[in-house]
């Protein structure tokens, strides 16, 4: 039903992916040296920025990662979408774990774009990861919440509560 307990745990995480993709977080920040020529590169959710490394100091490079954009943009579809499958347990949890598949993907890919670029064999002056990492980790708990409530309901309603009259 509409009006139970993962409709409000999938909604946040719809919400949330929504947020992500308007505010668009940092979630790394780089000060390193080439040659004597000190650069830093700010790591966003879906883009990245920094100054250019063709020498000239001051210049902005950006960067998308658009995969990263398309993640989050189907993650937050599918947690929608879930919340009125309601008739249809089976897609509904389905749904819910491939948009916690896509979260994970996410996260992962957010800490491979860190580690590569902290690895790059650059001196580096600072390199901090952010809290807003933390979104990515309460995203994945809500889905994982919803889909133990769906559960729990599952159990709850009587079997031929769905089916469908004939006539």
């Amino acid at each position: 039903m509409i009006q139970r307990i993962q409709t409000i745990f999938l909604f946040i995480s719809f919400a949330l992916c929504g947020l992500l993709l308007v505010v668009n977080p940092i979630y790394a920040e780089f000060d390193y040296v080439i040659d004597g020529t000190e650069y830093q590169a700010i790591f966003l959710f879906w883009s990245s920025f920094g100054e250019s490394i063709s020498g000239r100091s001051g210049v902005l490079a950006f960067e998308n990662y658009w995969w990263n954009f398309l993640l989050l943009i189907f993650s937050g579809g599918l947690s929608f979408a879930a919340i009125f499958m309601f008739r249809f347990i089976k897609f509904q949890i389905y749904s819910v774990i491939i948009s916690s598949g896509c979260i994970v993907l996410f996260g992962l890919k957010l800490m491979y774009q860190y580690i590569s670029f902290k690895n790059n064999n650059l001196d580096g002056l600072n390199y901090e990861l952010n809290a807003h990492i933390f979104w990515v980790v309460l995203i994945l708990a809500l889905n994982i919440l919803s889909i133990v409530a769906i559960q729990l309901d599952r159990r709850s309603i009587p079997q031929n509560y769905f089916v469908f009259p004939k006539g």
